[in-house]
């Protein structure tokens, strides 16, 4: 599961936060076209091509049939792929906590809730927004996401470690995040914008903008729930502007 492995950054040490920026090469879902339906032999093989498996009805643990997990070890969503189109509907349930969920491609993962899950890719432009998601760390796969440009807009991710918002207005806009590890925001413009991200757990957490930044974090409410020793680096432009930082009663 080398896809997602990161090493809690405490220091924000570059080799680290390259890491996390090295996650953006990973692999992309070869486009196909299929019909607009939520086949269950797709989602049980792990791969639904594009414009697949939408409208679906969530609630179950899948793969639904015997197996232990996906084959490929993840689920991989191509563009407009995966969607429940009502958020209203409840969570699909990975059945093997080590796997992971990739949205590769353009607008995968939208409106979609996964629950279980080891890791999440959101590398596909405009992908994972208006989502939920709940993780459920593996010792292989660590916990991490990671979001790229205009992905993870309005979304709710929780049981994170750590988080990567990279490209132009990514994890923007009332999205909502608890995590455990560190934060890293940057490569664009507004990332990481009017959204809260909640450390939950004390020790120490890193906070940095990184790459070509363009206020990273403007409006954004970082808070801290236990007594945690938290280092901010936000030496880009116009960066953590306004930012809220909130502690729990006592703190």
């Amino acid at each position: 599961k080398a896809l997602l492995q990161f090493c809690g950054a405490t220091q924000c040490e570059s080799d680290q936060v390259a890491n996390l920026q090295n996650i953006f090469k990973a692999s992309k879902v070869e486009k196909e076209v299929a019909g607009r339906s939520c086949p269950p032999n797709q989602l049980n093989a792990g791969i639904c091509p594009d414009g697949s498996c939408t409208g679906c009805t969530g609630g179950e643990v899948i793969p639904t049939t015997a197996i232990p997990g996906f084959p490929p070890g993840s689920l991989t969503c191509g563009e407009e792929a995966c969607s429940l189109g009502d958020i209203s509907r409840d969570f699909y349930e990975f059945k093997n906590p080590s796997d992971y969920l990739t949205c590769g491609s353009e607008a995968a993962c939208n409106i979609f809730k996964v629950q279980n899950a080891s890791a999440i890719c959101c590398t596909g432009s405009g992908s994972c927004k208006e989502s939920f998601f709940k993780l459920q760390p593996d010792p292989s796969c660590g916990g991490d996401v990671c979001c790229s440009e205009s992905s993870c807009q309005e979304s709710s991710f929780r049981s994170v470690r750590s988080m990567a918002c990279l490209g132009n207005n990514a994890c923007e806009k009332d999205t909502s995040v608890t995590l455990t590890g560190d934060l890293i925001v940057g490569a664009g413009v507004q990332a990481g914008g009017e959204s809260t991200f909640t450390f939950i757990n004390a020790g120490n957490h890193c906070v940095r903008t990184v790459g070509a930044s363009v206020n990273a974090l403007v409006q954004a409410t970082l808070v801290v729930q236990q007594a945690s020793n938290v280092r901010m680096l936000c030496d880009k432009t116009a960066s953590c502007v306004e930012v809220a930082m909130t502690f729990a009663l006592g703190l």
